[in-house]
């Protein structure tokens, strides 16, 4: 008998996760010190369209959002970077820029860093683990000027 290919019932990741409603074309900098983790928001969000800019750390945060703020439409941070965290790190680029959304992401639960999330104005608290479409949804919404509940 001839061998017959299978018709794959499988989608492929991008295709799979490729929601046009949580697509957009906006730039996010994301502000990450762990590079499978960094990897990991950029290939997702650029696979929906987003421009991506990373970071590493505070100072290549802020360096590369003063030369483009006026380009950059929301901040995804880490809470954990090294010597300065993310809540810190995004006041100063929202001192230059007030009306920028932040989204904090953290492995630990929000509760004792919630009061200065609360203060900086933060938009979202995205915990880690990610949820490839709770991140997705969380910036579209975001992006769209939706408010984001904060997960307790």
């Amino acid at each position: 008998f001839p061998v017959q290919p299978q018709k794959s019932t499988k989608k492929s990741l991008v295709s799979h996760l490729s929601d046009p409603a949580l697509s957009g074309s906006e730039t996010i900098l994301i502000v990450e010190d762990e590079a499978d983790v960094n990897y990991f928001l950029e290939t997702i969000l650029h696979s929906h369209g987003y421009q991506v800019v990373t970071a590493h750390d505070h100072n290549q945060a802020l360096a590369r959002f003063k030369a483009q703020a006026d380009k950059i439409d929301l901040v995804f941070s880490d809470m954990g970077l090294p010597k300065v965290d993310g809540i810190a790190t995004c006041a100063e680029m929202k001192r230059l820029k007030p009306e920028l959304p932040v989204v904090i992401s953290s492995g630990y639960p929000p509760g004792k860093f919630q009061g200065r999330m609360d203060a900086l104005g933060v938009d979202a608290f995205m915990p880690k683990p990610f949820n490839t479409h709770a991140i997705l949804e969380c910036v579209r919404k975001i992006l769209d000027g939706a408010k984001v509940a904060h997960p307790v």
